[in-house]
């Protein structure tokens, strides 16, 4: 749900309910912790890096400081974008692998990034 008094904060409530599911995948343990970070290192690398800096929890199950990934020299605004787009992708695709059915709802979506 949206929190219209906290959404100056870009993606304040993706961060939110993503960071819970992090919470909880800690509590079940490292192996399956283990097989979330095989699964994102494998397909972004370095990359994870800006999961990161979306979900701060996420730093709890690949269970290390990630380093930010060497900027190129396409590094504009849009090409992070695009980079960003294809890392929020490759994580969803990930939990819902794993939490199957993956149900995010969206509840009073006119507060978000207001």
């Amino acid at each position: 749900k949206f929190d219209q008094y906290n959404s100056g904060e870009p993606l304040s409530a993706i961060s939110q309910a993503f960071g819970e599911l992090c919470r909880m995948i800690v509590k079940k343990g490292a192996t399956l912790c283990k097989e979330i970070e095989a699964v994102l290192r494998a397909e972004l690398q370095n990359e994870v890096y800006l999961l990161t800096q979306i979900i701060p929890d996420l730093k709890e199950v690949i269970n290390q400081e990630t380093e930010h990934a060497e900027a190129s020299d396409d590094a504009t605004s849009e090409a992070r974008q695009v980079r960003l787009n294809y890392a929020f992708r490759i994580f969803v695709r990930t939990m819902s692998f794993h939490f199957s059915p993956l149900v995010l709802c969206l509840d009073d979506l006119q507060w978000a990034d207001t």
